[in-house]
């Protein structure tokens, strides 16, 4: 079974009016599979269909991808849609039409599993249930870093469960925590590790990293398990801006203390920390408790709370029940939560430059490396 959408929904998806969309995917040289429906036949969308519409139409038509980024979203309080959050911001900025990477850290895998992968499915497995091969987990970010004992090519260890023009994932499986060991005895040797993934991503986007080239995207996304282990560390010393949600009805004064403790630590000691920004998560202007936690977190962080929030919404864990599993954005477009991550993703791509006017140039950002 897979996901299909007709006009309506798929427009929803991509912010498009239906005839927009009719024009972009013709112009994009795009075939759509026609469903018949008594005497004349209906266009039925796949999500790949949009993300390959989105990214024709960024090229073409604009805004265009302008600046690369990267960015982590992380919350040391769990259970507050963090990787919900992750895997849906993943696909509205691929919607926007860029190149996106998404590295799931966390090695319980949920964004992994919320992507369509079981990260426990064996090789023997899915053959028994007639799957493909690709759905077997075999790799993961510790894979891909340098010092790793069966050290793979990106293409080995990505999956592209929209097509290639969706969002690419670096899965994550139980093995990941070996990364955060590895981490660790690095640095009881003298190495910096907290710059590991700084230096892998200054590196595969310079195309020093044979076979590991991440030029190619335009956002490079963490999933940051609610831990402060090593790994975790090393996301947010490499992150532009991290994106912290906030659930304002079981509001953490101490998770976000907490996190501006850790931002003020890597400042002193590296120079740098990412741009905050927190997300206003499962908000309900109607609840008193959730409207003084907003004006709390205004005070007390001022720019740095987003001005979208993102309504509560059983559509969330219904996405996540659904057949084949996918992020709400996918799932249920139409729904009115997706409409603010897509808001959510947008201000975003704004605060961080990540578009330009068509007929404007890439920002060419220089590597430093330690």
């Amino acid at each position: 079974m897979s996901i299909t959408y007709r006009g309506q929904a798929a427009a929803a998806a991509l912010g498009l009016t239906i005839d927009t969309l009719r024009r972009s995917a013709d112009d994009a040289g795009l075939k759509v599979e026609r469903k018949q429906t008594g005497a004349s036949s209906t266009r039925v969308f796949r999500p790949a269909d949009l993300f390959s519409i989105a990214r024709w139409r960024a090229t073409h038509h604009g805004p265009a991808p302008a600046k690369r980024a990267v960015m982590a979203v992380w919350n040391p309080k769990g259970g507050i849609g963090k990787t919900t959050l992750a895997g849906n911001l993943a696909v509205a900025l691929a919607l926007q039409g860029l190149r996106v990477l998404v590295v799931d850290l966390d090695f319980q895998g949920s964004l992994t599993l919320g992507f369509g992968y079981d990260s426990e499915l064996t090789l023997e497995e899915a053959k028994a249930q007639g799957r493909p091969e690709d759905d077997v987990i075999e790799y993961h970010l510790g894979h891909l870093l340098p010092g790793a004992d069966e050290r793979q090519p990106l293409a080995r260890v990505i999956k592209k469960p929209w097509g290639e023009m969706g969002p690419h994932l670096v899965p994550a499986d139980l093995m990941l925590d070996i990364v955060d060991y590895r981490l660790l005895v690095e640095t009881l040797s003298g190495a910096q590790s907290d710059l590991a993934l700084t230096k892998w991503i200054a590196e595969g986007r310079a195309g020093k990293t044979p076979g590991c080239d991440l030029s190619i995207y335009d956002a490079i996304l963490f999933d940051c398990p609610p831990s402060k282990n090593r790994l975790t560390r090393a996301a947010l010393l490499a992150s532009d801006a991290v994106v912290s949600p906030v659930n304002f009805e079981h509001y953490s004064t101490k998770a976000l203390s907490y996190l501006a403790i850790v931002l003020n630590e890597m400042v002193e000691h590296y120079g740098r920390c990412p741009e905050l920004m927190i997300l206003g998560n499962e908000h309900d202007p109607q609840r008193v408790r959730s409207s003084m936690h907003v004006a709390a977190i205004a005070a007390q962080y001022g720019d740095a709370l987003l001005a979208q929030t993102v309504r509560r919404s059983e559509d969330f864990p219904r996405a996540l029940d659904s057949e084949p599993k996918a992020p709400l954005l996918l799932a249920r477009p139409t729904s009115a939560a997706a409409d603010d991550v897509r808001a959510v993703a947008r201000l975003i791509s704004a605060r961080l430059g990540l578009f330009t006017a068509k007929g404007g140039s890439r920002t060419v950002e220089p590597q430093h490396v330690a």
